[in-house]
């Protein structure tokens, strides 16, 4: 869905011609068809005989399409219709109609030079759900975001306490002291800054708390409130509190998020260039010999960078599915996704030596 809908982004109309449609779960699939029928005949007040034109051809598309449903599925229903040929170019008027991946409360009805998919986006990402990063020492603090494969950095901290240098003679307590009401302010702001950051999220599936030293076993232990505490999934230990400390909290709290989709590329991504490097015959990479692997069946996992050739995607995909074989569309978000697309795009791990 992810790679239709960035398709469909890239299309332009000549004029305001592109109909986009949104309808709700369960709305009665009667009053959608008739409404359809009315913007059909709304259209016919257009001036210009080409928009006009394009706009009433789109909806009849539309029209012919929703004959063949008998309600609006559960999670509800997005069409996009138009005609998405370039000026001087023969008509191609084209139709998608998608139910989002959770249910959709949005009824809108758009035409444009583009079709609106940004809603449509939102509910994908929300169907994915996102985690909450979190990197913590006395000197600062990184918070960030995990959404599908991507860490976005949303906010940093640093702290006034000082280091635990030793002052001499009677002022060495006072400075103690000072230092600790210090380091109690900044990890009441840290707890704070977490539960204004994250609880708010719709579609938050947890937080992991990172970072060197016991200042973060001290700030769940001591500093999170019980309602915060629900949405923690664990403290693990990192060597770092700016973004790679983030990055570090997925190497080393894999064992927290296992049934996501990033831990999954990063180990079958690593696991692809150990064979490589042992050169043991069971990694095959380059559009050639991937496909020849592939149609032997002896292709286990196949991998794609996600910039590679979108047709050439679409038919790879195609003859995994005859054959049996499990696709990873890898993305370039992360450090081993940058670098499988770098080295060749394409390739695959075998079942059994060739």
């Amino acid at each position: 869905m992810k790679r239709q809908l960035d398709e469909i982004k890239k299309i332009r109309g000549r004029g305001t011609e592109l109909v986009t449609i949104y309808v709700p779960s369960n709305y009665d699939i009667n009053a959608l068809k008739k409404m359809v029928e009315q913007e059909w005949s709304t259209a016919q007040n257009i001036k210009s005989d080409i928009t006009r034109k394009n706009v009433q051809t789109a909806l009849e598309k539309i029209m012919h399409a929703l004959r063949h449903f008998k309600e609006v599925p559960p999670n509800g229903l997005v069409i996009f219709s138009g005609n998405i040929a370039g000026r001087g170019e023969k008509p191609d008027y084209r139709i998608w109609i998608i139910e989002p991946p959770i249910p959709s409360t949005l009824k809108i009805y758009r035409c444009d030079s583009t079709f609106l998919t940004e809603p449509l986006e939102k509910l994908l990402s929300q169907a994915r759900g996102c985690y909450g990063l979190v990197v913590v020492d006395t000197k600062e603090a990184t918070f960030g975001i995990l959404r599908g494969k991507k860490i976005d950095v949303i906010k940093r901290e640093r702290s006034l306490v000082p280091g635990k240098t030793r002052k001499g003679g009677s002022s060495a307590p006072r400075f103690q002291r000072v230092r600790e009401n210090l380091l109690r302010d900044w990890l009441k702001k840290v707890s704070y800054l977490i539960k204004d950051l994250y609880l708010g999220i719709e579609d938050l599936k947890g937080i992991i708390i990172g970072g060197p030293g016991p200042i973060k076993e001290m700030l769940y232990e001591e500093y999170i409130d019980a309602e915060t505490k629900k949405k923690i999934l664990g403290v693990v230990d990192t060597c770092y509190t700016d973004e790679y400390g983030l990055k570090e909290i997925l190497q080393r709290g894999s064992h927290l998020l296992s049934g996501e989709e990033i831990i999954k590329e990063k180990k079958i991504v690593n696991s692809f260039f150990e064979h490589i490097a042992k050169d043991d015959g069971l990694a095959v990479y380059g559009e050639d010999e991937t496909m020849k692997m592939l149609e032997f069946g002896a292709l286990s996992y196949l991998l794609i960078s996600e910039d590679y050739d979108p047709e050439k995607i679409r038919e790879f995909i195609r003859k995994a599915k005859e054959y049996g074989t499990q696709v990873f569309i890898v993305s370039k978000d992360t450090e081993e996704g940058a670098q499988f697309s770098r080295f060749c795009g394409i390739g695959g791990i075998l079942r059994f030596k060739m």
